[in-house]
């Protein structure tokens, strides 16, 4: 018997693929075929030129229209023969493209080709495992073959010795080894729900091998990573800090101070730009499913718009923008940007970060802790942190909250320090120092006002205290509620007084130039009233006086000799003129004199005044004493004060104006009388 097959499977398979007619493919309503190519209805999106299937992405508007096509390909019993996986897993996935977007066709199948259900069979369940981004589609590959039922020609014996041999037709059954084919292979891992990601390459490898073994034929897509939205910082000098040494007008290099620390914009300045969030790409599940990205964070720029700027939407984007010129200041804990007249600092003064400040703002407010040895120099400053450095007004305003072992200095202003004051130094020989709780500090300044002073040195004009402990006091008017020692050292007052000798001296030298001018005014008046009575000048000057009025006529014969008598009297009247001359310059040289001495009286009179002492409780060793100072009416100096906080100590103790320890002390000065006390104990 003699068994011939038919066709072999590869032939069949290619001469099924050949011979097949095209078959209709229905379209979603919504997108009708416009092209028809042997008998095989495609979508708008689809041509079938140049021998081969092309897709037009840019026609496809929606990818379900792409998956719809393909869905009834591979339910009608179809493949795509010599498929593209690449270019077919692009038009799955496209979403559509803008209008007027340059056409894209790529090039998706050789055509469309029946799947045989014979060969169906040769292909397996495939195993999907994991989610979402870790799920992954294994496959066994092993060799196969097809079975098959043929009819063949069987050969007959003769039933008789010499007779003819006959043949049959029969149907037998035959295995015949097969090999996979991609395409058949994407279609049937469709209907078993793998559709995207299949590595065609490796896939491809397996199926030439024809070996058994078990591969990761597909794999999930991760969604892309997007960008949180963030804010970008327009590029101008104006918004940044310029941290460089600062240069000395002597050329020289200050390492403890920058440049520029705090920034100031003009109004309408940007000062930050939004850049949109971008989301990920989104990913794919094996059976194409949508993996959806995580939402980047976003950023709203009204929680960082502080005072003096606003949100601006703008064509190219949205905006921080100054509404006011001023400084620049940044809130490091709630992260909003300022633009006020008014600098506010939360970050402290330290050499690290800010270096030593000077400042041309009109106020300037720190939250942060000013470090030992850093200083600050500005106008109005206000200080809500602790104190440890030098600070300088240079005329304005000193607010401190508490200050350990710094200084505080205001020579036209004023200084308040509304917490606890710890060996710090105050100056303000203009203006006012007013302290809540002062320990171990020297205060000096016009006037003084302490709530509670202990172990102080306290100079003033005017010196106002709560309660005084062991403090050392020197002032024009001291007044102290309450004065009582502190672990057995004793408060000291000194009032100043009015250092006369100077002013008295050269009062009396004023004076007595005076006299001498009036004397030498007396006599060249005697000399100028002698020579008036001289006989042909007094008869010139009485006629001089009646011709200038008018009262007296002069004949011809009178104004011919008036000339001749006029020369008689020249050598006289020349005379009484010098003396009338020196007498006028005497009496204004007294009136300068007269001038200087009110002056000086005065000076020496409102010098004298208010200087005063008033305690009204005695609670321990206290001493007062008066001491003489050259200071005059006008406000005591700083070098002034300097001097009277180094010498207070060593002041002879001579002449106690008090010594006791109880009881209520006022004194007041009175020039040229001793000074004189009332005292109560």
């Amino acid at each position: 018997m003699s068994s011939v097959l038919e066709h072999s499977a590869a032939a069949e398979v290619a001469k099924a693929r050949a011979a097949a007619p095209a078959a209709a493919v229905e379209r979603p309503a919504a997108d009708p075929p416009e092209a028809n190519v042997g008998g095989f209805g495609l979508p708008r999106f689809a041509t079938q030129e140049q021998g081969a299937l092309f897709v037009d992405v840019a026609r496809i508007e929606s990818p379900e229209h792409f998956t719809h096509f393909v869905q009834r390909v591979f339910d009608d019993g179809f493949l795509f023969n010599q498929l593209d996986y690449a270019n077919f897993q692009r038009a799955l996935h496209v979403g559509g493209t803008p209008a007027g977007a340059a056409v894209r066709k790529l090039r998706l199948a050789s055509g469309i080709a029946p799947f045989l259900p014979l060969r169906r069979s040769l292909y397996k369940t495939v195993k999907i495992t994991g989610q979402g981004a870790d799920e992954q589609a294994e496959y066994m590959f092993e060799p196969c073959a097809l079975e098959k039922t043929v009819e063949v020609t069987v050969d007959v014996p003769a039933d008789e010795p010499g007779g003819e041999p006959t043949t049959r037709q029969e149907l037998q059954k035959l295995v015949e080894p097969a090999t996979l084919d991609f395409d058949e292979f994407v279609a049937d891992m469709w209907d078993k729900g793998v559709r995207f990601g299949i590595d065609a390459a490796e896939v491809k490898k397996a199926i030439a091998k024809r070996e058994t073994a078990r591969l990761v034929i597909a794999r999930a897509a991760a969604p892309g990573t997007g960008t949180d939205a963030t804010v970008e910082e327009q590029h101008s000098d104006a918004l940044h800090r310029n941290n460089t040494p600062r240069l000395l007008p002597n050329g020289r290099v200050d390492l403890a101070s920058f440049q520029n620390r705090y920034p100031m914009v003009k109004e309408g300045t940007c000062l930050l730009k939004k850049i949109p969030r971008r989301l990920g790409e989104p990913g794919r599940q094996v059976g194409g499913g949508i993996i959806e990205p995580e939402i980047p964070a976003d950023v709203d720029l009204n929680t960082l718009a502080g005072l003096g700027t606003r949100v601006e939407a703008r064509r190219d984007g949205d905006y921080l923008v100054a509404i006011v010129p001023g400084f620049l200041i940044i809130d490091t804990h709630s992260h909003q940007m300022s633009v006020t007249e008014k600098i506010v600092s939360h970050e402290g003064v330290n050499l690290r970060t800010t270096g030593n400040l000077s400042l041309d703002s009109g106020d300037f407010e720190e939250h942060g802790e000013v470090q030992e040895n850093r200083s600050v120099e500005g106008n109005n400053m206000t200080f809500l942190g602790l104190v440890c450095g030098i600070i300088v007004s240079k005329g304005g305003k000193v607010c401190l909250k508490d200050i350990s072992g710094g200084q505080a200095k205001s020579p036209k202003g004023s200084i308040v320090a509304t917490g606890r004051a710890s060996r710090a130094v105050f100056e303000a020989p203009d203006g006012e120092i007013t302290l809540a709780h002062a320990e171990g500090c020297t205060i000096a300044g016009g006037r003084v006002k302490v709530e509670y002073a202990v172990r102080c040195q306290i100079v003033g004009d005017a010196v106002d205290i709560g309660t005084a402990e062991a403090c050392i006091v020197a002032g024009k008017s001291v007044r102290i509620d309450c004065a009582r020692p502190h672990r057995g050292d004793e408060t000291v007052v000194t009032v100043l007084t009015p250092d006369s000798a100077a002013s008295d001296k050269l009062l009396a030298q004023l004076r007595e130039a005076r006299a001498k001018l009036e004397a030498a005014i007396r006599e060249k008046s005697r000399l100028a009233l002698e020579a008036r009575e001289q006989p042909d000048l007094k008869k010139y000057l009485l006629l001089e006086s009646r011709v200038r009025s008018g009262e007296l006529k002069l004949n011809d014969t009178q104004q011919m000799n008036w000339p001749r008598l006029a020369e008689k009297v020249a050598p006289h009247l020349g005379g009484l003129k010098r003396l009338l001359e020196e007498t006028k310059a005497l009496k204004a040289k007294h009136a300068e004199l007269s001038q200087q001495i009110d002056a000086s009286a005065n000076e020496t009179a409102q010098a004298a005044g208010n200087r005063q002492c008033a305690i009204r409780q005695v609670g321990g060793d206290t001493f007062v004493r008066a001491m003489p100072f050259p200071s005059g009416a006008a406000p005591l100096s700083a070098d002034q004060c300097r001097q009277l906080l180094a010498h207070l100590k060593d002041a002879p103790s001579a002449g106690w104006l008090f010594s006791g320890a109880s009881g209520e002390f006022k004194w007041k000065y009175e020039r040229g009388a001793r000074a004189g006390s009332d005292l109560v104990e």
